[in-house]
């Protein structure tokens, strides 16, 4: 998933970056206080994705004395920060804007400049949303909601631009419908009302984004299908005769901790214990090929043994 993720983020990126110039643009002529929350939000979405850049490059490092596992969760550490720092400050830079428009209310000017660029915008972000919905088609599951797919995926960037663009979607339908309204009714509270409900907006992908990373962060097993997948591999030998127990942890998306303890046999020699944990391995590893760091420990079969 490392190419998709990077060919999504790089996407988004050339995108947002696009859109900010031009509402910024349209903000220093009219004075829109939809347009302020939306150059700030577009900033934000191009500032995460230069982030969410970096991550992924600096994940790549092999691991060291000081990190012997390597640097995979850089990434996760990445996706957070952005998800929890960069949203929350969009949330309340546009909350403050809103409240100050509303307080100090002032005529929008050129408003037909302002809708002309949301719509231009509007297409623009719904192009960056089909090709990470695109890129996270190849992951999510049969009738799978986007949601779900986010609260299952190991891959943070993705579910990260996706709710970005939603996000950048919605907020830029709420900047038309405030916009509009201030332009047709004369009232400037329409356009500040607007950019409350963007800053609410941030606030919340703020808050859903960064449980989510947060999940990744602190360290997620594996599916139950690939746990699954690794029992039934190492069992394919007639020497092993149960899984005492199986922990995993994702280090990245394509990093995945193995911790297994296994009951041989009680006559075995340890050439012969040794030759089975090899095997074992490369079984393991050939059903699940991101098993990076795989750790197994021998036992003996024991009648009537309880899980240790």
């Amino acid at each position: 998933m490392s190419g998709s993720s990077r060919r999504t983020v790089v996407v988004a990126f050339i995108s947002n970056l696009g859109i900010v110039i031009v509402k910024l643009a349209a903000f220093l002529i009219t004075g829109s206080a939809s347009l302020f929350s939306e150059v700030l939000h577009s900033t934000a979405d191009t500032t995460n994705q230069g982030l969410l850049m970096v991550g992924l490059e600096r994940s790549k490092r092999k691991g060291d004395a000081q990190h012997p596992f390597g640097y995979a969760t850089e990434r996760y550490l990445v996706a957070f920060v952005v998800a929890i720092v960069l949203f929350g400050l969009g949330c309340l830079a546009s909350l403050y804007e809103g409240i100050t428009k509303l307080v100090h209310p002032h005529p929008v000017g050129s408003p037909l400049v302002g809708l002309a660029v949301l719509v231009a915008s509007l297409f623009l972000e719904s192009l960056s949303f089909r090709n990470a919905k695109g890129e996270a088609a190849h992951d999510q599951r049969a009738n799978e909601s986007i949601f779900k797919f986010a609260h299952r995926t190991k891959v943070a960037e993705i579910p990260l631009v996706l709710f970005e663009d939603l996000g950048a979607i919605a907020g830029l339908l709420i900047a038309l419908i405030g916009l509009g309204a201030s332009a047709i009714t004369g009232n400037d509270r329409f356009d500040a009302a607007g950019s409350l409900l963007i800053g609410i907006l941030l606030g919340a992908i703020s808050i859903f984004l960064g449980l989510e990373v947060r999940s990744l962060l602190i360290g997620e097993s594996a599916d139950p299908l690939v746990e699954e997948a690794i029992r039934v591999a190492v069992l394919e030998s007639d020497h092993i005769r149960r899984v005492i127990y199986l922990m995993t942890m994702h280090l990245g998306p394509t990093d995945l901790l193995v911790a297994i303890k296994v009951a041989f046999d009680g006559d075995l020699a340890f050439s012969t214990v040794a030759d089975e944990i090899d095997l074992a391995e490369v079984r393991l590893r050939a059903v699940v090929p991101f098993a990076r760091l795989v750790f197994v420990e021998p036992d003996i079969w024991r009648e009537n043994q309880d899980n240790k």
